[in-house]
């Protein structure tokens, strides 16, 4: 790191928002980046759902508003986006998930808090009519939860009968 802007770049971001006097009097930077979907090859993020939220482009109560995820995997190379910043996604770090595209909507629900979920990138899908744009095709798959075995007791051994004089030192 040699200067504020790679510290930003990889990242960091402004606590007071630029409240107390930074240079620009406003901050570029948001405390969670947006998943930033590439544009031709297939992606995912998996994370454990923290909290879904409203946003300009759709609401919660819609089925198309946004959710955050707790990383726990990702396509290598996959960048979130955060007011036009660009940065890596980190396993361990928060991102959002607009869930406003047309594969997207309600996928994700308050009920799939805590839940384990991969957003996957699928590639395109061609318009039905001549000049229309194409969409992103987006799947949600849920990890389902390691369920641990019940505990096995083994059964008890008897000791084996011995006569009292066999012959050992102990």
């Amino acid at each position: 790191m040699g200067n504020l802007d790679d510290y930003i770049n990889a990242g960091a971001v402004r606590r007071n928002d630029g409240a107390n006097g930074s240079a620009e009097g406003e901050s570029s930077l948001e405390s969670t980046p947006f998943v930033k979907w590439p544009e031709s090859e297939r992606a995912f993020v998996v994370g454990k759902v923290a909290r879904l939220w409203d946003g300009l482009y759709g609401s919660v109560a819609e089925g198309t508003g946004n959710v955050t995820i707790v990383v726990t995997d990702h396509s290598p190379g996959l960048q979130g986006d955060t007011k036009g910043v660009r940065g890596p996604v980190v396993v361990g770090k928060e991102v959002n998930v607009g869930c406003n595209p047309a594969t997207l909507k309600e996928t994700v629900t308050e009920a799939d808090i805590g839940k384990v979920l991969i957003f996957a990138f699928d590639g395109w899908k061609e318009p039905a009519k001549v000049g229309g744009n194409r969409y992103r095709l987006f799947s949600v798959l849920e990890v389902p939860s390691v369920v641990e075995a019940p505990a096995v007791t083994p059964p008890a051994v008897e000791a084996p009968a011995t006569e009292a004089n066999d012959g050992l030192p102990f």
